[in-house]
């Protein structure tokens, strides 16, 4: 277990595949190791979880409302996040090419593209440690920020983070 004190938490996620065909008892033992490597992960940097479910609650609003013209931040910041906070991480994000900003009148951002997934908003963002490993990566990969938005209402599941639970509720 000297892996859960190195400056690697990804390879806890590399012995995740291996670990997880086997008995209850060795699938109960990878949990709580798996839980372990996402415990130090967040105690070394607090803000990212964090930063990166707002990201993507932010994209998943931006696709939701977008219909041609620029989303202006306060349209999207109408919930408990705030407006410099949630420029920041639209400031990186626009740094890494998914969403474009006009300025002025009529301003706000657009969506370089309506395909993405929720892997690309994470590696925008460039959290590093056990977000941005491989195994982590590759199964986001497969979660289109469009498939985040209720068909029913066109309104985004809105992604909520309390204590040690990370879930989806409805409505914003």
């Amino acid at each position: 277990m000297e892996w859960l004190s190195t400056p690697e938490p990804s390879k806890a996620t590399s012995m995740l595949p291996a670990l997880m065909h086997g008995s209850g008892l060795r699938s109960r033992l990878v949990t709580k190791l798996f839980r372990l490597a996402i415990r130090r992960e967040q105690h070394m940097n607090k803000s990212t979880p964090q930063r990166v479910t707002v990201a993507i609650d932010a994209m998943t609003k931006l696709l939701s409302v977008y219909s041609g013209v620029p989303v202006s931040i306060r349209e999207l910041s109408k919930t408990s996040v705030s407006i410099s906070y949630l420029e920041q991480i639209f400031s990186v994000l626009r740094g890494a090419g998914l969403i474009v900003g006009s300025r002025g009148p009529g301003g706000g951002y657009s969506p370089c593209s309506t395909s993405m997934t929720v892997a690309d908003v994470i590696r925008g963002l460039n959290p590093g440690g056990f977000l941005s490993a491989p195994s982590v990566l590759s199964a986001l990969e497969t979660v289109s920020i469009d498939s985040l938005i209720d068909r029913e209402t066109g309104k985004p599941f809105e992604g909520y983070c309390t204590g040690n639970n990370v879930g989806w509720r409805e409505g914003w």
